[in-house]
């Protein structure tokens, strides 16, 4: 019998270019990030703390769970145009109700009403969508011509 000389892969530097390759999109983010750490640090006054960076991470919070949303639509054959007023409309809804300083206001509560109009206007575009078999770019148009004014 002879023994068949097996060629298992020597993890060596194309290993790690695989792993960088694979991860590229990661890595740029993350290189993006600390692009804007270091220009934050470079434009305040003094050294880069705490608020500096939570103020970084929640102004791209609302950004980044509608382009989530927006993924799902996109990836389902999807197009939705109306995603930018709904996300006005709910701000605009919040910003007149809202009263921090009365009693019994909750977060969670008024974290509700704004996912339940965003859900609203989800399922007028969806009813004009899938009931009545309209193309989703007219009707997200009109939705978001008619939540602007």
């Amino acid at each position: 019998m002879s023994s068949a000389a097996s060629s298992s892969p020597v993890p060596g530097r194309f290993g790690l270019r695989r792993a960088l390759v694979r991860n590229r999109g990661a890595l740029i983010a993350a290189a993006v990030l600390a692009i804007l750490l270091f220009v934050v640090d470079w434009i305040s006054a003094g050294p880069l703390t705490y608020f500096d960076v939570s103020f970084l991470s929640s102004g791209g919070a609302t950004s980044a769970l509608a382009a989530i949303g927006q993924t799902i639509v996109i990836l389902s054959g999807g197009f939705d145009l109306s995603a930018g007023a709904v996300i006005s409309l709910v701000n605009a809804v919040l910003a007149s109700s809202m009263d921090p300083m009365a009693p019994g206001a909750s977060i969670i509560l008024w974290t509700a009403v704004g996912i339940g109009v965003g859900m609203a206007v989800g399922a007028f575009n969806g009813f004009f969508i899938a009931v009545l078999r309209m193309q989703p770019i007219v009707v997200t148009l009109s939705t978001m011509f008619i939540l602007q004014g």
